[in-house]
């Protein structure tokens, strides 16, 4: 790869930042013009020495006041925060990964802190707009106070063993709603919008469910047996824009820190991000050796796919509720979910049947061999942690 130094005159520029594989400190690639493309070919504004890189990979493109990036047919793909694109937005600190060549972007230095902490509040429509705007901020204060002091409760959603429904663990949804006395227009503002408040809502769940966790180590058993496993599990599943993000290791090992035990953990890859790239792997590495579970949710492909994956092998294989769904009243679907068990097994991966229906659903896919499994109901509260 051609080595480019940033020059103080280019320091507003956006760049792409390297680490090579080898060590050594980042190098920067200054982005003073678009397009701006990225492949094999000598003739790219940045040549890229691997073979599974395309001689006309991507580009990127000025996009109005952002970026974005387009895969020109690549044979290997283009990714961004882990997931495959034709085309997608490129924002300050995006995990952009040509075949197997990652880069981090950066916006360039007019991108303050404070503009990447803060996105704008729309102004509603209609009206004079500056009293409805001048309320709208004074709510969003007010709710933030009311989040921070504990408005946010976690939706949990149990996860049980199909031999005898005793309690497994419990997964924490990746959404979080704003306390109920969000007005209409907050929601639709803020929820909407490109201001953040989802995603800290959602730390914000993933900590009170560990601390429910922390606080209530033996969980309750639906069959009023005694456990056999131990501490619960807690599955903390990822949405795929966080996949990427700076500093993720770092809060799932917070997590995993409060919950004061190893092996309590397990963080749920969506399967629609995973593939098999240098990020990934270092990140299924790292969080195994810190003691925290790897499961991919959503799982609809077939034994071969599965096969595929060896490299980024998963402690629990989530099938996707249209997978288990009649799987009581279809012979050929049980099939399907016994040749994936099998090939589970040899990757040493349990299976969870998820979107159970009921008891019927529930004993064909253990019959499949299914070990674990999930039902539809998600509205759990929280006082589930503590003992029955």
């Amino acid at each position: 790869m051609r080595t480019q130094v940033m020059a103080e005159r280019a320091a507003g520029m956006p760049w792409l930042e390297y680490i090579p594989a080898e060590g050594g400190p980042p190098e920067r690639t200054p982005i003073p013009s678009f397009p701006f493309t990225l492949g094999r070919n000598e003739s790219a504004d940045l040549p890229i020495a691997s073979s599974r890189v395309s001689r006309e990979h991507a580009v990127i493109l000025r996009d109005g006041g952002g970026y974005r990036v387009r895969d020109l047919g690549s044979t290997n793909g283009t990714y961004v925060n882990g997931r495959r694109i034709d085309e997608a937005p490129l924002e300050d600190g995006d995990l952009l990964v040509v075949a197997d060549v990652e880069f981090t972007f950066f916006a360039g230095a007019h991108r303050t802190e404070a503009d990447r902490a803060t996105q704008p509040i729309a102004r509603p429509a209609g009206g004079s707009g500056e009293p409805a705007a001048a309320a709208l901020v004074y709510e969003i204060r007010r709710l933030q106070e009311e989040v921070v002091g504990g408005g946010v409760e976690p939706r949990l959603w149990p996860i049980v063993s199909l031999s005898d429904g005793s309690l497994f663990g419990h997964e924490v949804l990746c959404e979080a709603d704003l306390p109920e006395s969000a007005s209409p227009a907050v929601r639709r503002s803020v929820l909407r919008s490109e201001s953040r408040w989802t995603a800290w809502l959602r730390r914000l769940a993933r900590l009170r469910a560990a601390e429910l966790a922390a606080e209530s180590p033996a969980p309750p058993f639906s069959s009023g047996k005694p456990p056999k496993r131990g501490p619960g599990r807690l599955f903390v599943k990822l949405d795929a824009s966080e996949i990427g993000a700076a500093g993720l290791a770092e809060s799932l090992f917070g997590l995993a820190d409060m919950l004061g035990q190893r092996g309590r953990l397990v963080v749920e890859l969506p399967d629609s991000a995973v593939a098999d790239t240098p990020y990934l792997r270092r990140l299924c590495q790292t969080l195994r050796s810190e003691g925290i579970g790897v499961a991919h949710d959503g799982f609809s492909a077939g034994p071969a796919q599965l096969a595929q994956r060896a490299s980024l092998a998963p402690e629990y294989l989530k099938l996707a509720p249209a997978v288990v769904r009649g799987v009581d009243r279809h012979k050929e679907r049980r099939r399907q979910i016994h040749a994936i068990v099998e090939a589970a097994a040899a990757l040493h991966c349990q299976v969870i049947a998820a979107g159970l229906a009921g008891p019927q659903e529930a004993s064909a896919s253990r019959d499949a061999g299914c070990t674990l499994g999930q039902y539809q109901t998600a509205d759990v509260p929280s006082e589930t942690f503590v003992a029955l």
